[in-house]
């Protein structure tokens, strides 16, 4: 028989430990058993822990997933430390019967709550996107504050090739004139060879080049001092050029091709002397710089009365008893006559 001195529960604890040797089981304390079965502390033992070796891992919940989309349906779960087949780790899918339907899809216009926030078609992560469109040409501003939404706001556009909102003129469909802005938004400024133009050299500074020379250049602008046309017909002097008006000096002053013409400036009027006394007659004026007989007939004067008799002219002298008025003066065998037979005076 075991003796002992032990008493009260000393010896109470010898007994059921000197019983339990007896049946061969050993006796585990409550915080024995815990260090044992529940390794991670985590209130879950094995084997209901999936993990006791993390207590951030227990006994997971799993979702039907009848879209595949990877999103579960928060209404169904089941618990199990490895995931069932056709399950989800999450419950977010707003309708698990549309794989296109889930937090991750983007939202579109389709009256469908597509990212399943609760709102539909609201914009966030909506699809098309709108871009500003200042300037009203048909083509947005890539770096605006764009819209999302169904419909095109006012002044929005589904357009972002714009480079210049600011500018009517200036957009993808604009031609690149000649004015040093990329017109066309390529990225080149009047790169567009149909308005590039040939320029010339201008010697005489009268804006007009010198027809005798090739171009200098041909592009939108040319060299300092050179001009867009070869009109010039002397590059040596500044007073002749197109723009010159012709007057009688002997020069082709408009570089028209003609000298001194009927119609220069301060070219005097002549009348018809068909009889070549010097003197013209009144109703036949023309203008001319110069009237050179066989060609031109003509005197600067309207003085003759009788443009068929060279003898009857302001020169000539009265003749008495012809019955002529010799001298154009307006009278016949007037005071001072000359007799015809004589050389005498007077009537």
């Amino acid at each position: 028989m075991l003796r002992t001195r032990a008493s009260g529960g000393r010896l109470q604890t010898r007994w059921l430990t000197f019983l339990l040797l007896l049946s061969g089981c050993f006796y585990v304390s409550a915080d024995e058993h815990s260090a044992r079965w529940d390794v991670d502390q985590d209130g879950m033992e094995r084997p209901e822990d999936c993990d006791d070796k993390d207590k951030n891992v227990q006994e997971l919940t799993w979702y039907d997933d009848a879209d595949g989309d990877g999103f579960g349906d928060g209404g169904t779960g089941v618990s199990a430390c490895e995931q069932p087949a056709g399950t989800s780790a999450n419950g977010d899918d707003c309708d698990d019967a549309v794989a296109t339907t889930n937090p991750d899809a983007a939202e579109l216009c389709n009256e469908v709550d597509d990212d399943c926030n609760e709102l539909v078609d609201d914009g966030e992560g909506l699809v098309p996107l709108w871009f500003p469109d200042d300037d009203g040409d048909g083509f947005g501003d890539p770096t605006g504050n764009l819209v999302m939404a169904c419909d095109a706001p006012p002044g929005f556009v589904a357009d972002n090739t714009d480079c210049d909102d600011g500018d009517t003129y200036v957009n993808p469909d604009a031609e690149d004139i000649c004015d040093g802005i990329n017109n066309d938004c390529e990225g080149i400024d009047d790169d567009d060879e149909a308005y590039w133009v040939d320029w010339y050299v201008d010697g005489d500074g009268d804006l007009y080049g010198d027809e005798d020379t090739l171009p200098t250049v041909t592009a939108c602008f040319g060299n300092l001092g050179d001009v867009a046309n070869f009109d010039d017909c002397d590059d040596g002097d500044g007073d002749i050029n197109p723009d010159e008006d012709e007057i009688c000096d002997g020069v082709d002053n408009d570089c028209d091709g003609a000298t001194d013409p009927a119609d220069s400036v301060g070219a005097p009027e002549w009348f018809d002397d068909l009889d070549e006394d010097g003197y013209g007659v009144a109703g036949t004026l023309f203008t001319q710089c110069v009237c050179v007989p066989p060609f031109c007939l003509g005197s600067p004067n309207a003085q003759d009365c009788d443009d068929t008799n060279p003898n009857i002219s302001p020169l000539a002298d009265e003749i008495c008893g012809n019955l002529i008025d010799d001298n154009c003066l307006g009278g016949v065998d007037e005071i001072g006559c000359i007799n015809c037979d004589t050389a005498d005076t007077g009537c």
